[in-house]
């Protein structure tokens, strides 16, 4: 009985071990046509999408800059994000530029969405 105990154990421990994101990076243009929306945002508050705790993370953004979609700068928008090892991790303060899609609108890793710097102020080009 002990013997299928620790194989169970054992076998608990290799399938629970966690696996990166992986995905295929698309060139920057297919990114942008895939997006609903793609802006330079700063992080007001946030709760982390890769917790563990919750289904799916989200960020309140202010817009400092419009790419792509209905987006205006100053607005404040919010992005969710999924629960897993492909999801973002926001945190107040950052800025990010964001490549988001759907309704709500929604980033992760391979949505092309990347961390321009902590605490970074971006001057408008406009």
């Amino acid at each position: 009985m002990r013997r299928w105990a620790g194989c169970g154990l054992v076998a608990l421990c290799l399938c629970s071990q966690a696996v990166a994101c992986k995905f295929v990076a698309r060139p920057p243009a297919e990114l942008l046509r895939a997006a609903d929306a793609v802006f330079v945002g700063k992080v007001q508050e946030a709760v982390d999408g890769r917790s563990g705790h919750i289904p799916t993370g989200w960020a309140v953004f202010e817009v400092l800059e419009t790419r792509k979609g209905t987006v205006k700068r100053g607005e404040r928008i919010k992005v969710v994000t999924h629960n897993s090892s492909c999801g973002l991790s926001f945190g107040a303060g950052q800025v990010w530029t964001i490549y988001a899609a759907g309704n709500p609108l929604r980033a992760d890793a391979p949505s092309g969405s990347f961390l321009v710097e902590q605490g970074a102020e971006v001057p408008s080009g406009r």
